[in-house]
């Protein structure tokens, strides 16, 4: 509060509120250290395997490519996948999806708030038959009304809160009944710290928490909150530059068991990442 209120101009969003992040999830880890415990031990939580679900989909994928993907995580037990949508083609591709990876797979769809109210409803209206299980940010992150009247009359469940920011953002999707999913992001939210109240929202109010993307620290997050549901995970390293693996397996990733948070750049990646 001290570092937000003495910026609270600069810090409403955005970049400032990233970096308030990181030293907020810094000073839980080193909490969590001297405590000699495993923060998501710390913070209330017994799990140890966190589920996952695989993400991508992009738009620019060829069919054959995006049924490759989809099926890549199918192979390491991942049983459920997310595509984006928004394109010219979105029908077709969700409807080839389905009918290769099957009734079994669940399938996501994010929108990446490239809809209007109108369309967006339009759109879940054709994603229900293809049982696809949430469409997330289908309108304005910055309009949580417009999400309210999309969440009021579609007929799949909405995600939403990757571009949302502290608890009382949350605080406002909750209220209006606007999404069954939230996702913080534990590199935007506000940190830990703010992670925490975003999850007793999702407990109160008897929706599910995932997360966006940083799957290594959200991981030991999400298996703390009993509306922890599952972790987006996306890859972003041709190589591991941690010191501990954090892969999946049997579409579980397995938190270290470690003090802290367990994310460490190795001495290789902090000598290719420091500027």
């Amino acid at each position: 509060l001290r570092l937000w209120s003495l910026n609270k101009v600069r810090m409403r969003g955005g970049v400032g509120v990233h970096a308030l992040s990181a030293v907020d999830t810094a000073v839980w880890d080193a909490a969590a250290k001297y405590s000699g415990l495993p923060l998501n031990l710390m913070l209330g939580g017994n799990g140890q395997k966190v589920p996952v679900y695989g993400s991508g989909g992009w738009l620019s994928m060829s069919d054959n490519e995006l049924v490759a993907e989809a099926l890549r995580h199918a192979d390491r037990g991942i049983t459920a996948y997310k595509l984006k949508i928004g394109g010219e083609r979105d029908k077709e591709r969700v409807e080839l999806l389905r009918r290769e990876t099957g009734d079994g797979f669940t399938l996501y769809v994010d929108a990446n708030q490239n809809y209007n109210v109108a369309d967006a409803i339009s759109a879940a209206e054709w994603l229900s038959d293809f049982n696809v299980a949430w469409l997330e940010e289908p309108v304005l992150a910055d309009c949580p009304w417009e999400l309210e009247k999309v969440a009021a009359e579609s007929s799949v469940p909405l995600a939403a809160g990757e571009n949302v920011y502290f608890s009382w953002g949350f605080q406002d999707l909750c209220n209006r009944k606007a999404a069954a999913y939230l996702q913080p992001d534990i590199g935007r939210c506000g940190g830990v710290t703010e992670w925490i109240k975003i999850a007793h929202l999702a407990d109160a109010n008897n929706l599910r928490l995932t997360s966006h993307l940083l799957h290594e620290v959200s991981a030991c997050l999400i298996s703390a909150f009993t509306s922890g549901f599952a972790v987006e995970f996306m890859n972003l390293f041709q190589k591991n530059p941690f010191t501990r693996d954090f892969s999946v397996t049997d579409g579980h990733i397995t938190l270290p068991n470690v003090v802290g948070h367990g994310v460490e750049f190795s001495q290789e990646a902090r000598k290719n990442y420091t500027v």
